[in-house]
């Protein structure tokens, strides 16, 4: 990721069967920043990354979500013209 676009927060707590995450988007940024939302088809992503801040927030959150950016490297369709055999 070049530039980070921080979507949200979150809280990670303990239970009877583990951690979890709960985060919370802000989809004023997300209507504000299009490009975040992927379309493949008829189908749309937002592809996320979730990770543990350094120091929790005031209202206790320790999560930051952000936009992975990432787009895997574009692969060259074989052609049979390009076939020695």
């Amino acid at each position: 990721m070049s530039n980070k676009l921080y979507l949200g927060s979150g809280w990670t707590k303990t239970g009877k069967y583990g951690d979890f995450s709960n985060v919370q988007i802000d989809l004023n940024k997300l209507a504000e920043n299009p490009d975040c939302i992927q379309k493949v088809g008829d189908r749309k992503f937002l592809n996320l990354t979730i990770g543990k801040l350094r120091n929790k927030l005031k209202a206790g959150q320790d999560l930051y979500v952000a936009w992975n950016d990432f787009s895997p490297a574009k692969t060259v369709e074989d052609k049979a013209s390009d076939m020695p055999f």
